[in-house]
């Protein structure tokens, strides 16, 4: 009998992979950060993330609440570019741990649109059976370009900041960890941009919490 319900695929792919002269490197990044998000997300993740094709991933999830929490983590691990698709939708198998032993909608759309992501140079497709996905994808993708033309020191205050604000003195503590002064860490926030790219955050967890999964 097959599962009832929506659930989340993610399929990712790195981009150029076997191009570049540390692809060892990349691939060790690659299955680091896969361990991590089954580790951190175990709540939501329902068949574990696994390496693919040794230069892919892909995993299934309860719902869409974490995925752009998903995003940042294989951002900061991997330290390559990568394609990103989601798809929603049902499962005509039962749940399994093991994706492989899965197959239904849900997978079918995540195929598609990781294939409409490499067609169309995107950096996040996602396809399912919801209104207003276009919204959603042209939020992401403007987010995700910001995010990948961050230097590495952008990236890693960026990284460290996000892990903390909300907390006091979030900046005191990245400016700390990094033995710079304070004024040099919100210089680099702004230059990154992170304010806007955290402001298309908050657009697109409000747009997926209220409006798809809440209902």
């Amino acid at each position: 009998m097959k599962s009832k319900g929506k659930y989340v695929v993610v399929t990712g792919d790195l981009r150029r992979s076997r191009k570049t002269g540390d692809r060892g490197l990349i691939q060790e990044n690659l299955k680091r950060a896969v361990r991590l998000v089954n580790r951190e997300f175990a709540k939501s993740v329902v068949s574990d993330f696994k390496v693919v094709g040794g230069d892919g991933f892909q995993g299934m999830l309860r719902d869409g609440r974490c995925l752009l929490e998903i995003y940042y983590r294989l951002f900061e691990k991997i330290g390559h570019p990568f394609y990103f698709s989601v798809g929603i939708g049902d499962l005509s198998t039962k749940l399994s741990k093991n994706i492989e032993e899965i197959d239904g909608r849900a997978f079918h759309f995540a195929r598609d649109a990781l294939d409409d992501a490499k067609r169309n140079g995107l950096w996040v497709e996602i396809k399912g059976d919801f209104d207003q996905l276009d919204v959603w994808v042209c939020i992401w993708n403007l987010v995700a370009d910001r995010m990948w033309g961050w230097t590495d020191r952008q990236r890693e205050v960026v990284v460290c900041y996000r892990k903390l604000r909300g907390e006091p003195r979030a900046i005191a503590r990245c400016a700390r960890k990094f033995r710079v002064s304070e004024r040099n860490i919100y210089k680099l926030l702004q230059t990154s941009g992170y304010w806007l790219t955290e402001y298309g955050e908050e657009v697109l967890n409000r747009f997926l919490n209220e409006i798809w999964f809440d209902k």
